[in-house]
């Protein structure tokens, strides 16, 4: 009898390990919802979390998750989007000029003017949330000084021109490693 209430004892105790380890098997998959969710996959994630069901806050990432889907979606010139409370439309389309600047090193380059209208509300769109990327993927120096119009309330965006191809004008925000990562794209296919 003793030996039939300790081999119940051990079993009951096992079953109790099983199920508490069978308790966090959403775990990894949620850390892999997350990990998708960081690398800007955002439809793989929504549908990731989705998958969890109630397990943790898994509801409320995958509505996070499509909501970034939808910021995320490609945008080009003509398309009107919402950043820090402002809405920003960029184009519809563009114009060249030609810096003249005999000192600079970049006398005779060539520009891409972009019209930019910003309704809302009255923050500056500097280089610190606003990063512009040629057609080979590099960062872009600002040029809008070598020209008259206010490039930081609206107005224009000046591109310096290196080669037909998409250029990128990307909207800015902290990550939770600390770094920077682009969270709307706006998208132009430029060909001179």
């Amino acid at each position: 009898m003793k030996r039939k209430q300790t081999l119940s004892l051990i079993l009951a105790v096992l079953l109790q390990i099983v199920l508490l380890a069978g308790c966090d098997s959403n775990l990894q998959p949620y850390e892999e919802a997350e990990a998708l969710f960081a690398d800007m996959q955002y439809e793989q994630a929504a549908a990731a979390f989705e998958a969890l069901g109630n397990y943790k806050d898994a509801a409320e990432r995958a509505e996070a998750a499509w909501i970034a889907h939808e910021i995320a979606r490609e945008k080009t010139l003509g398309d009107t989007f919402t950043f820090m409370g402002a809405e920003i439309t960029y184009g519809p389309s563009y114009e060249w000029l030609i810096i003249n600047d005999p000192d600079s090193d970049k006398d005779g380059a060539d520009v891409i003017k972009i019209p930019r209208t910003v309704n809302g509300d009255d923050m500056p769109l500097n280089a610190f949330i606003v990063g512009y990327r040629g057609s080979k993927g590099d960062r872009l120096p600002q040029v809008g000084s070598y020209f008259n119009d206010d490039e930081d309330n609206g107005g224009f965006v000046y591109l310096l021109y290196d080669g037909d191809g998409d250029y990128f004008i990307d909207y800015i925000t902290g990550s939770a490693s600390g770094g920077l990562v682009p969270i709307i794209e706006i998208k132009i296919p430029i060909k001179k």
